[in-house]
């Protein structure tokens, strides 16, 4: 939720910007927190909770003491799987190649993109399958088709909107 709604205010923003001026978008924006904290004036606080009587509560000595304790005690065993592993130095390898290798070395950065996107989706749906999941040649027209409408999104929204000059 948080995400989509940066999302939309970064568009909005880019928009009201590309056809008004900085004055027009700080006067919104202000409109917007007026809005937000009229609205949140009305929301109702809760109550407050009932706690324990105050002989039944410990000190702050000792709940810091526990605390410590606790910190200080065997840590729960974390099990890693292969497939856990393989998928880490997957994504790992797979943005190290792109952001170090692909970007700026003279392929247009929708390609470039494109084909990151490709390979990450289709590598990750592959180490996903089973028995029911499609053939790899289904699985890579249906990745290619997601990879350049994603890519072709991204960079029309970045040289369009944000007026931002891709590699």
């Amino acid at each position: 939720m948080d995400s989509g709604g940066f999302l939309v205010a970064a568009i909005a923003t880019g928009l009201l910007l590309t056809a008004t001026s900085p004055g027009s978008v700080f006067a919104v924006a202000a409109a917007v927190a007026a809005i937000a904290v009229l609205v949140l004036t009305g929301v109702r606080k809760d109550s407050r909770p009932e706690y324990a009587d105050e002989e039944e509560l410990s000190g702050v000595l000792r709940e810091t003491t526990l605390g410590l304790r606790a910190l200080g005690a065997r840590p729960p065993e974390i099990v890693v799987d292969d497939a856990s592993a393989v998928r880490v130095i997957l994504a790992l390898a797979l943005c190290v190649g792109y952001a170090g290798g692909l970007l700026g070395h003279g392929l247009p950065f929708w390609l470039t993109s494109a084909a990151f996107i490709f390979i990450a989706i289709l590598s990750f749906r592959w180490l996903d399958r089973d028995a029911e999941t499609p053939g790899l040649a289904r699985l890579a027209a249906s990745s290619a088709a997601i990879a350049v409408g994603a890519a072709l999104v991204i960079s029309l929204l970045f040289e369009q909107v944000f007026l931002v000059r891709l590699p």
